[in-house]
């Protein structure tokens, strides 16, 4: 790695192109220093989330582009991450934006709409672990006896339906019926490792679940591993719904 490190940054190159450049966002990455020692005449980026966190990545990005543009780091993190990240500052943003806008081009939803492939859906079985598909068996087997008892047969629409939410939420999580339990969710953390996919591809995801109970998991998953997200059910006033709608169209925040 160390030769083909040294044999691209030697070499004199007519036009360097990076795709997915968000990739050289952290300035202190190998990656990027790298890149950084690229010798070239002419330089593209091609990027759909230039900015993701932090005001920094946008000074990275730049330091590749337009080498010098926007000043040092600690210049930059001055003049205009601290003014804009923490004091909100509209007037230090636009006159960051007036700098770096001659040097993006950015194609909108709108213009590429027909370029764009169709919806495509992928469903994924998520298999429970064993100690988990022991909780489950033991509320099917309970269910099958009560259902086919006498006692149970003139209620027997309404208790198939009670027996079958009981069973989805276990194969959410065990310990939507199980108070004590302590073990792993599978589905949980299957929906982890979509999550950080989707999010290093730069991209933002909707979950969705007709159990808020299973959400409380899934919010003390994603606040554990740091991933950051919206919140919506059906006791988050109107008005709040449609800030946090906003906030998410306007890619704010990922999930």
């Amino acid at each position: 790695l160390l030769s083909v490190r040294q044999e691209i940054t030697s070499k004199e190159w007519v036009t360097a192109v990076l795709d997915e450049a968000h990739v050289i966002k952290n300035r202190g990455a190998k990656t990027s220093g790298v890149a950084m020692q690229l010798k070239t005449k002419y330089r593209i980026m091609l990027t759909g989330t230039p900015v993701q966190n932090h005001l920094s990545e946008l000074w990275s990005l730049f330091q590749f582009i337009n080498p010098g543009l926007l000043g040092g780091f600690e210049v930059f993190s001055r003049k205009f991450i601290t003014p804009i990240e923490r004091d909100q500052d509209k007037e230090c943003q636009k006159r960051l934006d007036k700098i770096v806008h001659p040097f993006m081009l950015r194609r909108t939803k709108n213009s590429v709409l027909k370029e764009l492939p169709e919806k495509t859906e992928v469903y994924q079985k998520i298999e429970l672990s064993k100690e988990e598909m022991a909780v489950y068996e033991v509320i099917r087997k309970k269910a099958e006896t009560m259902l086919s008892s006498q006692e149970y047969q003139e209620k027997i629409d309404f208790n198939v339906l009670a027996e079958i939410t009981r069973l989805r939420q276990a194969s959410c999580s065990a310990k939507l019926i199980e108070e004590k339990w302590n073990g792993e969710s599978s589905k949980v953390t299957a929906l982890y490792e979509l999550l950080e996919g989707v999010i290093e591809g730069g991209n933002r995801a909707l979950v969705f679940s007709q159990f808020t109970s299973f959400f409380s998991i899934v919010r003390e998953k994603l606040d554990k591993e740091g991933i950051p997200y919206l919140y919506i059910d059906g006791s988050v006033p109107v008005k709040k719904r449609s800030e946090l709608v906003d906030s998410f169209q306007k890619g704010e925040c990922p999930v």
